[in-house]
């Protein structure tokens, strides 16, 4: 996998995590991040950002960013990894599988799908966006 990013915004180095444990994996994580860091709406100020999947991995990467530049971040996840984990984040429940209800709730500037796996799953949850 290779993730590019053109962006010449200062970049975002983000504390160790004990969770990523191989270099491919600290790899992917700042790429994600670097991505994360340019997000910007069109004045530049921070954008209202949904994240779909929970705190892990890339997840993990798009919610450590996002905050650091102090983007508003909203979770769409079932509450299952670390539910606790970045209070001053919006946490909305539900399940990619079938209760998308929870994506009627608000609007957002950005999404950003970590876990769409399969194609109906994802088409789903493009529907409840639209």
């Amino acid at each position: 996998m290779t993730l590019y990013s053109t962006c010449s915004c200062s970049p975002y180095t983000p504390e160790a995590d004990t969770e990523i444990t191989s270099d491919f994996g600290v790899e992917i994580y700042l790429a994600v991040a670097k991505a994360v860091n340019c997000l910007t709406d069109d004045s530049g100020a921070a954008v209202k950002l949904l994240l779909l999947g929970g705190p892990r991995f890339l997840g993990r990467a798009v919610a450590d960013t996002a905050l650091a530049r102090g983007h508003e971040l909203t979770f769409f996840n079932r509450g299952q990894t670390k539910p606790g984990l970045y209070p001053e984040a919006e946490k909305l429940r539900g399940d990619r599988a079938g209760d998308l209800n929870g994506l009627s709730e608000g609007t957002w500037d950005a999404v950003i799908d970590t876990c769409g796996y399969l194609p109906q799953v994802v088409r789903a949850s493009a529907k409840a966006l639209a």
